[in-house]
């Protein structure tokens, strides 16, 4: 999802095959940005961590980058873009 619309600008202009059809398919998890699930506080000494929190870290530590038009979109919040639900 993150990477589809890099590819296809890359096969089109870049390379030039412009009657080439680019699709993908998210084919591993959609994450939703929901606060953690815990049945039972008493169960884990653990904290539990917000998934924006955690992507929000990854975003910085893996260097990712997201698709222009969603970074726009979520110019102060673009580690947003790593949920799925942001780029549909």
């Amino acid at each position: 999802m993150l990477n589809v619309d890099a590819v296809a600008a890359l096969v089109h202009s870049e390379l030039g095959l412009r009657d080439v059809a680019v699709r993908g398919i998210a084919d591993s998890g959609w994450f939703l940005d929901r606060e953690p699930y815990d049945h039972d506080t008493r169960a884990t000494a653990s904290p539990r961590v917000h998934a924006a929190d955690g992507v929000r870290v990854g975003l910085r530590v893996w260097r990712g980058r997201v698709p222009p038009a969603c970074a726009f979109t979520e110019r102060r919040r673009p580690w947003m873009c790593y949920f799925g639900f942001k780029l549909v």
